[in-house]
């Protein structure tokens, strides 16, 4: 959960203000409203992002969790948060180790976000 405060809203959504940097949604906001954003981490996607992601963070990955057909990744912004990405695991198995840098890619369709 991100805490961060509207900056921007129009017909395409909004822009909210985070400790990990402006973070666009989809969902209509309104300037100046404090938010909680969260999203699900099987949307982040672990690798070089798209040109129209909602998102380009960058992190290290600090703990990799096998969760039966599926890997969890927490990774550590620079800021401090940690996030979590899962992703089908493959048949090379965990494509990230520990201590590696990776970027964090998610749409803006994908945040979710409750008034605080």
């Amino acid at each position: 959960i991100l805490d961060g405060k509207v900056t921007r809203s129009d017909a395409s959504g909004a822009l909210v203000d985070t400790p990990l940097g402006p973070i666009p949604m989809t969902a209509p906001a309104v300037v100046g409203d404090s938010l909680h954003l969260s999203v699900r981490p099987e949307a982040i996607t672990l690798a070089d992002c798209a040109a129209d992601s909602a998102s380009n963070l960058t992190g290290r990955v600090e703990d990799v969790l096998f969760i039966g057909s599926r890997v969890m990744y927490k990774v550590r912004h620079p800021s401090g948060a940690l996030l979590r990405a899962q992703e089908p695991r493959g048949p090379q198995g965990i494509r990230f180790a520990q201590g590696v840098d990776v970027n964090l890619c998610w749409d803006a369709a994908s945040v979710v976000a409750v008034k605080g």
